[in-house]
């Protein structure tokens, strides 16, 4: 029921001649987006690029890897294009990468193979990498990218894949922060927001190449881990006429009318015209978007936010569903889980509601988010039967989100309770620490404001600031950090957070001094490419250089927060 499937399509003749430009012009160029994880069982995504591309005699390519470090993932598409009546003569694999951008974009002979070019394809990488390959230190565009514009405005086509495809927009979203595994991206956006740098928390938002004048292009969205939260807060808080996240396998071509075609696959239309997004220490809320899942065939016009199904579809009347009830969805950032959220909690349900959460753990609470998928009067379910399953669409599902803590909870009546007189400031501070578990509660929800900090506390509190790689397991044991926490304390040891002594201890459950708690937060500034506020400097500074140790956890939350969150500070 669930599986993505192709249409049955005809072949397209055969044998190619010709290595010039095909377009005239007075054409416009169209734009292909792949969502990543392209295969050559996704005819119709072939088929589709190359038709597009001036057909199976005309199609001159070139394949561009400079969102990769090698050209091995061009030279494996080069070899899938042939699969397709491509002959290895029209197409140029271009070896343009960072490591030798500065003379490839300019070099004279690669401008001239995109003049002659009726495609470009960029392969997937690294979207921020591809971005600073293809335009000058100071964001105009290389000699390179200018012919991709000319290419562009005669006609031609720009497509790419995951990477190639996200940097195709103005705006582009990339992951943030540190490296570390299966971080959920959503509720990393949700909890930190915005960011114009690659190393802080939350999500990048930063300049893409500009072939797409509005919306914002996501990929792998409904494989990846949180893609609907992250897309959601960049579309809405950038004031974006629309967000589009393509699926793994799945593309959507823009013709030269502006329309969205999903020409393999699956895609969700994030609309946030009547939407709204408010926030304070506990979290972000998300209220009144609107998402549409689209599959092969079907039509977006962000002219009029219109949305055309396509024919071979008929419409789900409510004698109809499969199901009647279901269940909570407990992890809805995992893979297809929008997509079951979708299909079978509304699609195929009487319901008219499905929730979704995502929670993370740490020590004794918990965060996260929950997600509300409402019909209304103007959802609509569709269906077409295939081959080898069954494509669906959905218009107009309501989607909320709203934070929660220790379960269910809603996150504002999981406050700490043991703040006291304490300022607002302090206060919000506490909040915006503890909920997001940088330094927590008791199982109790006892915060504890005036215990003196110890070195796990702050190590632990560093950690869950940034995103960190596991430490090598090379390293010398360090003697005195069993009892819980150790990858955390491991972790802060490698990334110069906390030191051990000469005896490779690290002495965790003693008091942290002020001096090394002045040079941890220096490097946590570093390492989280924070720019440290007047008020945190000053802060910071009247840590004296000794080994006195004075810092409280509500002292401790104020910090963090005048580093990370300086927003919720306010009263």
């Amino acid at each position: 029921m669930y599986g993505r499937f192709s249409l049955v399509l005809l072949a397209i003749a055969v044998s190619c001649q010709g290595i010039g430009p095909c377009f005239t012009q007075e054409n416009r160029g169209q734009l292909i987006m792949v969502g990543g994880g392209l295969g050559v069982s996704n005819r119709h995504v072939f088929l589709d690029l190359i038709e597009a591309a001036g057909g199976r005699e005309k199609a001159c390519f070139v394949l561009l890897p400079a969102a990769n470090l090698s050209i091995e993932s061009a030279q494996h598409f080069r070899k899938e294009l042939e699969e397709f009546g491509i002959r290895a003569d029209q197409v140029e694999v271009l070896d343009i990468r960072q490591a030798n951008a500065a003379l490839s974009t300019k070099d004279p002979s690669n401008v001239e193979k995109i003049d002659r070019a009726t495609a470009v394809y960029m392969t997937g990488g690294d979207q921020v990498r591809l971005v600073q390959v293809l335009t000058n230190s100071d964001g105009s565009d290389t000699p390179l990218l200018a012919a991709m514009r000319r290419l562009y405005n005669r006609g031609g086509v720009i497509a790419g894949t995951s990477a190639g495809a996200s940097a195709q927009g103005t705006q582009m979203l990339a992951a943030s922060g540190l490296p570390r595994m299966l971080v959920d991206e959503g509720l990393d956006a949700l909890d930190y927001g915005l960011t114009t740098d690659s190393l802080a928390r939350g999500i990048l938002v930063t300049k893409g190449l500009g072939f797409l004048e509005e919306g914002i292009i996501d990929q792998h969205f409904l494989q990846y881990r949180g893609r609907l939260g992250r897309l959601s807060r960049v579309t809405l808080e950038q004031k974006s006429k629309f967000g589009i996240g393509i699926d793994r396998d799945s593309a959507v071509r823009v013709d030269t009318n502006g329309k969205f075609i999903v020409t393999g696959g699956r895609a969700i239309v994030v609309h946030p015209s009547h939407a709204s997004i408010h926030g304070g220490p506990q979290g972000i809320a998300m209220n009144n978007l609107t998402i549409s899942l689209l599959s092969t065939g079907d039509i977006f016009n962000p002219a009029d936010a219109s949305i055309k199904i396509h024919s071979s579809k008929h419409e789900i009347v409510q004698e109809d569903r499969a199901f009647n009830g279901g269940f909570l969805i407990t992890d809805i950032g995992s893979g297809y889980a929008v997509a079951t959220a979708l299909i079978g909690g509304l699609a195929e349900n009487s319901q008219e509601s499905q929730t979704g959460i995502v929670l993370q753990y740490h020590d004794n609470t918990s965060h996260g988010y929950r997600y509300e998928f409402r019909k209304d009067s103007t959802t609509k379910s569709y269906h077409a039967d295939s081959l080898d399953g069954s494509l669906y669409s959905m218009l107009n599902v309501r989607l909320e989100i709203a934070p929660i803590a220790n379960g269910l909870h809603p996150s504002s009546t999981q406050s700490p309770i043991d703040l006291g007189d304490l300022s607002t400031v302090t206060q919000n501070a506490i909040k915006a620490v503890a909920f997001r578990g940088i330094l927590p509660t008791n199982s109790r929800l006892e915060f504890r404001p005036g215990q003196i900090v110890t070195r796990r506390e702050f190590a632990v509190a560093c950690v869950r600031s940034v995103h960190l790689n596991t430490p090598p397991k090379n390293r010398k044991t360090i003697v005195d950090i069993a009892g819980g926490q150790e990858p955390e304390l491991e972790q802060a040891i490698e990334a110069g957070f906390v030191m051990v002594d000469t005896d490779n201890q690290l002495c965790p459950d003693i008091p942290m001094s002020d001096r090394d708690m002045k040079a941890g937060f220096e490097r946590l500034a570093k390492l989280g490419a924070v720019t440290p506020s007047k008020t945190f400097q000053v802060a910071l500074d009247e840590l004296e250089a000794s080994d006195k140790s004075s810092v409280t956890r509500s002292k401790l939350a104020v910090l963090l927060t005048q580093l990370l969150f300086p927003q919720w500070l306010l009263p």
